[in-house]
């Protein structure tokens, strides 16, 4: 009778202390399209070229370094959101739209803001959107930005069977349940709090061959 009440302890003692679970590793839960898009990201910057204004020359030369560099993150960044695009069915194709989903029948022109192109571009986008319609006819084709005014959660209007859709309204539509999941994923790109990348430059090969990145 005292060997099982002893075993009985043990099991007990061994029931009452909390399982551990094996740390996930996260990098065998990002898909191809999302591991290009953070490796894309966190390359090297260009270096910036010094200012030439005879006014503005050795006054803000770190002020315009910062802002050359944060636009060509912004920049980069349209690029990445493509490579995501790619692990929800999408091709690239950037002639005349930026990705297709062939499964979906969708079309897109990716912006990664609302105010990326100006009134006379987007005339200019909406036109070239209108005629792959008409040659496409079952095809969704989408003018569609990632980013919107931050009061308004997204927009979604059509216009000539041209379906334009803004911030959350358009991530709703592409990435579904999975929307938050992408932005968290995309945004350990930067570390908070760490900007070290911000001072890596790549060589002036990289710099001279800046036009060949994606430009939004």
């Amino acid at each position: 009778m005292a060997n099982i009440l002893k075993l009985f302890s043990i099991f007990s003692l061994r029931a009452s202390k909390p399982t551990v679970e094996p740390p996930v590793d996260s990098t065998h839960l990002i898909q191809p399209g999302m591991q290009r898009a953070l490796d894309y990201l966190r390359r090297p910057l260009p270096p910036t070229q010094p200012i030439q204004d005879v006014i503005l020359r050795g006054k803000f030369d770190n002020l315009q370094a910062n802002a050359f560099r944060l636009n060509r993150i912004r920049s980069r960044l349209g690029r990445a959101w493509e490579f995501v695009f790619t692990d929800f069915g999408f091709n690239l194709v950037n002639n005349v739209i930026d990705v297709i989903n062939p499964n979906r029948l969708i079309a897109l022109e990716l912006k990664n803001s609302w105010r990326t192109d100006n009134a006379n571009s987007k005339k200019c986008v909406f036109d070239k959107l209108k005629t792959y319609k008409r040659n496409n006819p079952n095809y969704t084709v989408v003018y569609g930005a990632i980013n919107y005014k931050p009061q308004i959660p997204g927009k979604h209007e059509i216009k000539e069977n041209i379906h334009f859709m803004y911030g959350d309204v358009f991530l709703n539509y592409i990435f579904g349940m999975r929307k938050d999941n992408v932005i968290n994923t995309l945004r350990t790109a930067f570390p908070p709090g760490n900007t070290t990348f911000l001072n890596k430059f790549g060589d002036f090969e990289d710099f001279d061959n800046v036009a060949n990145e994606y430009h939004d």
